[in-house]
Protein backbone atom coordinates (compact mmCIF):
# COMPACT_ATOMS: atom_id res chain seq x y z
CA UNK A 1 0.00 0.00 0.00
CA UNK A 2 1.08 3.40 -1.18
CA UNK A 3 2.05 5.82 1.79
CA UNK A 4 -0.87 8.14 1.49
CA UNK A 5 -3.13 4.99 1.55
CA UNK A 6 -1.72 3.77 4.77
CA UNK A 7 -2.40 7.34 6.52
CA UNK A 8 -5.76 7.37 5.57
CA UNK A 9 -6.32 3.96 7.10
CA UNK A 10 -4.99 5.35 9.87
CA UNK A 11 -6.95 8.20 9.95
CA UNK A 12 -10.23 6.62 9.84
CA UNK A 13 -9.28 4.26 12.37
CA UNK A 14 -8.74 6.99 14.70
CA UNK A 15 -11.94 8.19 13.65
CA UNK A 16 -13.33 4.95 14.69
CA UNK A 17 -11.88 4.34 17.78
CA UNK A 18 -12.77 7.59 18.80
CA UNK A 19 -16.42 7.55 18.09
CA UNK A 20 -16.63 3.79 19.90
CA UNK A 21 -15.00 5.38 22.92
CA UNK A 22 -17.60 8.38 23.05
CA UNK A 23 -20.62 5.89 22.47
CA UNK A 24 -19.01 3.71 25.34
CA UNK A 25 -18.75 7.05 27.06
CA UNK A 26 -22.34 7.95 26.81
CA UNK A 27 -23.88 4.34 26.58
CA UNK A 28 -22.33 4.24 30.44
CA UNK A 29 -23.03 7.55 31.24
CA UNK A 30 -26.73 6.98 30.33
CA UNK A 31 -26.80 3.63 32.38
CA UNK A 32 -25.44 4.94 35.47
CA UNK A 33 -28.07 7.76 35.23
CA UNK A 34 -31.01 5.19 35.06
CA UNK A 35 -29.58 3.33 37.88
CA UNK A 36 -29.63 6.77 39.87
CA UNK A 37 -33.05 7.39 39.30
CA UNK A 38 -34.22 4.21 39.74
CA UNK A 39 -32.24 3.66 43.63
CA UNK A 40 -34.09 7.02 43.96
CA UNK A 41 -37.81 5.85 43.63
CA UNK A 42 -36.80 2.56 45.52
CA UNK A 43 -35.56 4.87 48.28
CA UNK A 44 -38.81 6.80 48.01
CA UNK A 45 -41.09 4.05 48.42
CA UNK A 46 -38.77 2.66 51.40
CA UNK A 47 -39.35 6.00 53.16
CA UNK A 48 -42.98 5.76 53.17
CA UNK A 49 -42.46 2.10 53.98
CA UNK A 50 -41.09 2.55 57.14
CA UNK A 51 -43.81 4.85 58.82
CA UNK A 52 -47.03 2.62 57.24
CA UNK A 53 -45.26 -0.19 58.63
CA UNK A 54 -45.57 1.13 62.08
CA UNK A 55 -48.80 2.39 61.63
CA UNK A 56 -49.87 -0.83 60.78
CA UNK A 57 -48.33 -2.43 63.91
CA UNK A 58 -49.94 0.47 66.51
CA UNK A 59 -53.72 -1.20 64.81
CA UNK A 60 -52.65 -4.55 66.00
CA UNK A 61 -52.15 -3.23 68.85
CA UNK A 62 -55.29 -1.42 68.74
CA UNK A 63 -57.37 -4.07 67.62
CA UNK A 64 -56.25 -6.42 70.72
CA UNK A 65 -57.01 -3.39 73.15
CA UNK A 66 -58.72 -0.63 72.95
CA UNK A 67 -60.70 -1.88 69.72
CA UNK A 68 -62.08 -4.84 71.70
CA UNK A 69 -63.71 -2.68 74.29
CA UNK A 70 -64.87 -0.42 71.28
CA UNK A 71 -66.56 -3.16 69.25
CA UNK A 72 -68.57 -4.09 72.29
CA UNK A 73 -69.29 -0.50 73.51
CA UNK A 74 -69.75 1.27 70.26
CA UNK A 75 -70.00 -1.52 67.31
CA UNK A 76 -70.31 1.40 64.95
CA UNK A 77 -67.29 3.51 65.70
CA UNK A 78 -65.82 -0.09 65.94
CA UNK A 79 -66.81 -0.59 62.35
CA UNK A 80 -65.33 2.69 61.06
CA UNK A 81 -62.29 2.94 62.73
CA UNK A 82 -62.08 -1.02 61.28
CA UNK A 83 -62.67 0.39 57.48
CA UNK A 84 -60.17 3.11 58.49
CA UNK A 85 -57.83 0.49 59.31
CA UNK A 86 -58.47 -1.62 56.10
CA UNK A 87 -57.76 1.86 53.91
CA UNK A 88 -54.26 2.46 55.33
CA UNK A 89 -53.34 -1.37 54.93
CA UNK A 90 -54.67 -1.08 51.22
CA UNK A 91 -52.14 2.03 51.08
CA UNK A 92 -49.66 0.29 52.46
CA UNK A 93 -49.79 -2.99 50.37
CA UNK A 94 -49.71 -0.66 47.39
CA UNK A 95 -46.73 0.98 48.29
CA UNK A 96 -45.02 -2.61 49.27
CA UNK A 97 -45.91 -3.45 45.75
CA UNK A 98 -44.76 -0.52 44.30
CA UNK A 99 -41.11 -0.85 45.95
CA UNK A 100 -40.87 -4.18 44.89
CA UNK A 101 -41.26 -3.37 41.58
CA UNK A 102 -38.87 -0.59 41.50
CA UNK A 103 -36.32 -2.92 42.96
CA UNK A 104 -36.77 -5.49 40.46
CA UNK A 105 -36.51 -2.89 37.75
CA UNK A 106 -33.37 -1.82 39.93
CA UNK A 107 -32.15 -5.30 39.98
CA UNK A 108 -32.45 -6.18 36.20
CA UNK A 109 -30.59 -2.67 35.33
CA UNK A 110 -27.91 -3.63 37.47
CA UNK A 111 -27.65 -6.92 35.97
CA UNK A 112 -27.65 -5.63 32.59
CA UNK A 113 -25.07 -3.07 32.91
CA UNK A 114 -22.54 -5.84 34.72
CA UNK A 115 -23.22 -8.12 31.65
CA UNK A 116 -21.76 -5.18 29.42
CA UNK A 117 -19.40 -4.80 31.63
CA UNK A 118 -18.09 -7.87 32.62
CA UNK A 119 -15.98 -8.36 29.12
CA UNK A 120 -14.11 -5.32 29.59
CA UNK A 121 -13.60 -6.22 33.09
CA UNK A 122 -13.42 -9.70 33.50
CA UNK A 123 -12.92 -10.97 29.80
CA UNK A 124 -12.02 -14.56 31.45
CA UNK A 125 -15.32 -14.94 32.66
CA UNK A 126 -17.25 -13.58 29.41
CA UNK A 127 -15.25 -16.56 27.44
CA UNK A 128 -17.70 -18.30 25.51
CA UNK A 129 -16.67 -21.52 26.45
CA UNK A 130 -14.91 -21.44 30.50
CA UNK A 131 -16.80 -17.93 31.29
CA UNK A 132 -19.90 -19.76 32.67
CA UNK A 133 -18.02 -22.32 34.82
CA UNK A 134 -15.68 -20.06 36.04
CA UNK A 135 -18.23 -17.65 36.88
CA UNK A 136 -19.93 -20.38 39.25
CA UNK A 137 -16.55 -21.15 40.86
CA UNK A 138 -16.19 -17.68 41.86
CA UNK A 139 -19.65 -17.22 43.16
CA UNK A 140 -18.86 -20.46 45.32
CA UNK A 141 -15.48 -18.99 46.27
CA UNK A 142 -16.79 -16.41 47.46
CA UNK A 143 -20.00 -17.84 49.12
CA UNK A 144 -17.14 -20.00 51.05
CA UNK A 145 -15.67 -16.71 51.94
CA UNK A 146 -18.68 -15.81 53.89
CA UNK A 147 -20.42 -13.43 51.37
CA UNK A 148 -24.63 -13.44 51.96
CA UNK A 149 -26.68 -13.63 49.04
CA UNK A 150 -27.94 -10.58 48.69
CA UNK A 151 -24.32 -8.79 48.54
CA UNK A 152 -23.70 -11.62 45.88
CA UNK A 153 -26.54 -10.29 44.14
CA UNK A 154 -25.36 -7.04 43.79
CA UNK A 155 -21.72 -7.23 42.77
CA UNK A 156 -20.29 -5.88 39.83
CA UNK A 157 -17.99 -6.48 36.81
CA UNK A 158 -15.39 -5.29 38.69
CA UNK A 159 -15.71 -6.92 41.79
CA UNK A 160 -16.31 -9.98 39.95
CA UNK A 161 -12.68 -9.32 38.21
CA UNK A 162 -10.92 -9.23 41.56
CA UNK A 163 -12.47 -12.20 43.11
CA UNK A 164 -11.56 -14.38 40.60
CA UNK A 165 -7.88 -13.37 40.55
CA UNK A 166 -7.81 -13.90 44.18
CA UNK A 167 -9.63 -17.78 44.00
CA UNK A 168 -7.18 -18.72 41.13
CA UNK A 169 -4.11 -17.45 43.54
CA UNK A 170 -5.21 -19.19 46.18
CA UNK A 171 -5.61 -22.01 44.08
CA UNK A 172 -1.80 -22.15 42.61
CA UNK A 173 -0.93 -21.73 46.53
CA UNK A 174 -2.56 -24.82 47.47
CA UNK A 175 -1.10 -26.70 44.56
CA UNK A 176 2.37 -24.81 45.90
CA UNK A 177 2.07 -26.65 48.95
CA UNK A 178 0.77 -29.97 47.89
CA UNK A 179 3.67 -30.36 45.57
CA UNK A 180 6.41 -33.39 46.86
CA UNK A 181 9.60 -31.13 47.82
CA UNK A 182 12.21 -31.19 45.70
CA UNK A 183 15.11 -34.09 45.25
CA UNK A 184 18.28 -32.93 46.87
CA UNK A 185 21.22 -32.64 44.08
CA UNK A 186 23.67 -35.67 43.85
CA UNK A 187 27.04 -34.20 44.63
CA UNK A 188 29.54 -34.10 41.68
CA UNK A 189 32.75 -36.57 41.54
CA UNK A 190 35.42 -35.06 43.59
CA UNK A 191 37.93 -33.35 42.05
CA UNK A 192 41.50 -34.85 42.23
CA UNK A 193 44.08 -33.37 43.90
CA UNK A 194 46.95 -31.00 42.49
CA UNK A 195 49.02 -32.49 40.49
CA UNK A 196 47.60 -35.89 41.04
CA UNK A 197 46.41 -38.07 38.06
CA UNK A 198 48.18 -35.13 35.40
CA UNK A 199 50.03 -36.59 32.32
CA UNK A 200 53.51 -36.70 32.99
CA UNK A 201 55.80 -34.49 31.16
CA UNK A 202 57.86 -35.25 27.97
CA UNK A 203 60.94 -35.81 29.77
CA UNK A 204 59.90 -37.88 32.68
CA UNK A 205 58.68 -40.18 30.19
CA UNK A 206 61.78 -39.85 28.44
CA UNK A 207 63.78 -40.82 31.81
CA UNK A 208 61.76 -43.76 32.66
CA UNK A 209 62.19 -45.17 29.32
CA UNK A 210 65.71 -45.01 29.51
CA UNK A 211 65.90 -46.60 32.71
CA UNK A 212 63.81 -49.45 31.76
CA UNK A 213 66.10 -50.18 28.85
CA UNK A 214 68.60 -53.23 29.39
CA UNK A 215 71.38 -51.46 28.17
CA UNK A 216 72.46 -47.91 26.72
CA UNK A 217 74.20 -45.75 24.29
CA UNK A 218 77.16 -43.39 26.14
CA UNK A 219 74.76 -40.58 24.89
CA UNK A 220 71.84 -42.09 26.90
CA UNK A 221 74.16 -43.07 29.87
CA UNK A 222 74.92 -39.36 29.87
CA UNK A 223 70.95 -38.23 29.32
CA UNK A 224 70.11 -40.73 32.32
CA UNK A 225 72.93 -38.80 34.59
Amino acid sequence: ASQKEVVEFEKQRTVAVAKAMQKSAETEKAATAKLTQLREIVDRFGEQEEPADARLKAWDKWFSEEGVELARTDPGAFVAEQARYQQEKREFDKVKADKAQAEQALYSEHIREQNRLLPQMAPELADPKEGKQRFADTMSYLREAGYDSDTLKWISARDLSFAHKAMMYDRAQARAKQAPPPKPKQAGPTAAPAGQGQRASSSEQRLRTLDAKKSLSIEESIELR
